[in-house]
């Protein structure tokens, strides 16, 4: 059988890999490697047929994506690996980063990014960025300037200015409310 890759919406954490496993597993698909994002597999047979995974997929609020599309999947599980892999030491820049894992051009990648989903890499990363930061506010007691050093932020300062303008309040305000509620980062 030829390997194939599947581009897969909405995967964000380790229990969607596991999901995503088993779905294709129960469909007596061989996984090869599994990442956000995407999956590399060998189908059963020549004539298998992607509906009933992408049903199952659907059914834990994942997508099979079939088109065009699977670049933007791509680019999406770059950026939400580098936003939310609290073991990543790399100081390698995102959009170099996403080069690398599509192997493409990020000018051709930013604008079919763009046209798709009606905002910016750059936006989109600003938004999970943010999130993160806000989960790390109020789930833990690291600093200020640790969560700004771990979010890739060249100082405490520009953190806190990025986490004013797209929030409208400092991260120590942010931090003294104790009212958050996680948003799904699927739904960023």
């Amino acid at each position: 059988m030829q390997e194939r890759i599947l581009y897969i919406d909405n995967m964000v954490c380790h229990r969607c890999i596991l999901a995503v496993e088993q779905i294709l597993k129960d469909a007596g698909w061989t996984v090869r490697e599994i990442e956000l994002g995407h999956v590399r597999v060998i189908p059963p047979a020549a004539d298998a047929s992607l509906d009933y995974i992408s049903e199952h997929l659907s059914s834990v609020g994942l997508r099979l994506r079939q088109d065009e599309y699977n670049l933007i999947a791509q680019v999406k599980g770059t950026v939400i690996d580098y936003v939310y892999d609290d073991l990543a030491t790399t100081d390698v820049p995102l959009s170099e980063l996403i080069v690398r894992q599509v192997e493409l051009s990020y000018s051709y990648l930013s604008r079919h990014f763009s046209c798709s989903e009606n905002r910016t890499i750059e936006e989109f990363y600003q938004l999970h960025r943010i999130e993160r930061a806000k989960r790390l506010l109020f789930q833990t007691n690291i600093k200020i300037k640790a969560v700004a050093k771990r979010l890739k932020y060249k100082s405490p300062g520009h953190f806190s200015v990025s986490f004013r303008k797209l929030t409208g309040e400092t991260p120590s305000e942010f931090r003294a409310k104790d009212d958050y509620k996680p948003r799904p980062i699927d739904k960023l």
